[in-house]
């Protein structure tokens, strides 16, 4: 008796359906923003950061007690320049992410990061954002890096990395890169 073959082309035709209905639905969730946005940050748009941020990274080093090239560095980094979506939607500069159960509307908003469901902190201003961030590194965790000095940007650096700031392995390694192509350590004097 033969044993009855199945087709492989329909198989294979619903494996395609369904691979087309999947990415539908991930374009529709996520809306594909990494393939949207903008090429790299250019030097000019750097720069232009730096000196609109610079003189609040300055303040909250002088009531926090974080360098202020961290500080500046970071916010390039994490809001690329000022011009990634999460910085313009909400004018959250620094990813901070909500972790509240019940939010107040207008509090936080739904936007692609590690997975689909992480929500993040709305600000009214980029300045209220710089000290959300502030306050964000008085935790726990973030305590041992008050013990270096304010100038040792590659100490706070690579703590904020081990302390778990960000998934990025490289995290630290960006932002010294990123202090030193734009000499941010002078604001640290």
């Amino acid at each position: 008796m033969k044993k009855k073959r199945k087709p492989k082309i329909k198989i294979k035709y619903g494996w395609l359906v369904l691979g087309v209905c999947f990415l539908a639905l991930i374009q529709k969730e996520w809306k594909f923003e990494w393939i949207h946005n903008r090429a790299p940050t250019s030097d000019t748009e750097m720069k232009a950061y730096i000196d609109e941020y610079a003189q609040i990274a300055i303040k909250e080093r002088e009531q926090h007690g974080i360098p202020a090239s961290i500080t500046l560095a970071q916010g390039l980094l994490e809001s690329q320049a000022g011009r990634s979506a999460l910085a313009i939607k909400t004018n959250n500069h620094f990813g901070i992410k909500c972790f509240l159960t019940t939010c107040p509307k207008g509090h936080c908003t739904n936007h692609p990061d590690d997975t689909h469901k992480d929500f993040f902190v709305i600000y009214k201003n980029p300045g209220e954002s710089y000290r959300a961030h502030s306050k964000f590194l008085k935790k726990d965790r973030y305590l041992p890096l008050y013990q270096l000095a304010i100038s040792d940007y590659k100490g706070w650096a690579f703590g904020l990395s081990k302390a778990g700031y960000a998934t990025d392995p490289q995290y630290g390694q960006k932002l010294i890169r990123i202090i030193e192509k734009y000499q941010l350590y002078s604001l640290d004097r």
